[in-house]
């Protein structure tokens, strides 16, 4: 007795040639609605970091001109040989930084992030004249603060002492978002 096999219809398509959205596997549907909204709220996050809501004073350089942008201030009583930490939002984001007087009295300060092990979330931490990065263990004297960067060092924030206050760059805090992100 011979078999007969059944012969089904099958309808032959080219790899990716699914027509329409409703024909997709729901996995796919689901998978390209999912990158679509991280991809939209990263451009938001993006964006709102970015923002011009800063509240923030606009500097002077000492002659009564405005300076090309906004700046943190902080009053010198602050200040001191012992590191302070400071937080400044930046579009729902906080930035953590840090002032600093070094042993001759100039003013230092800095992200509590690197460009290295800004992932990390660990900052810095001062060990005497030195801040110590508490991921990698790297140290930057604190004198070179503000002036350096890349590698292990706490990323850059110029400032200036305009009277009795310190005045910190906003825009050099905005910068450094990405790594408190």
């Amino acid at each position: 007795m011979a078999r007969r096999a059944r012969q089904a219809r099958v309808e032959v398509r080219s790899r990716g040639d699914f027509g329409t959205w409703a024909q997709l596997p729901i996995h796919i549907q689901r998978l390209v609605t999912a990158v679509v909204l991280v991809s939209v709220a990263t451009l938001a996050i993006i964006f709102l970091a970015n923002g011009n809501d800063v509240p923030a004073d606009q500097g002077t350089n000492g002659t009564g001109q405005e300076d090309a942008g906004p700046v943190v201030r902080i009053p010198m009583s602050e200040v001191s040989e012992e590191a302070r930490w400071f937080e400044y939002p930046v579009g729902g984001v906080t930035i953590r930084f840090f002032v600093v007087l070094d042993a001759n009295g100039g003013v230092h300060a800095g992200l509590d992030a690197c460009e290295v092990c800004y992932l990390a979330k660990k900052g810095f931490h001062q060990e005497g004249e030195m801040m110590q990065c508490n991921s990698c263990g790297k140290v930057a004297a604190i004198p070179a603060i503000g002036h350096n960067s890349g590698d292990c060092w706490p990323g850059p924030v110029p400032s200036r002492v305009e009277g009795e206050e310190v005045l910190l760059s906003v825009q050099a805090l905005q910068d450094g978002v990405y790594m408190f992100m």
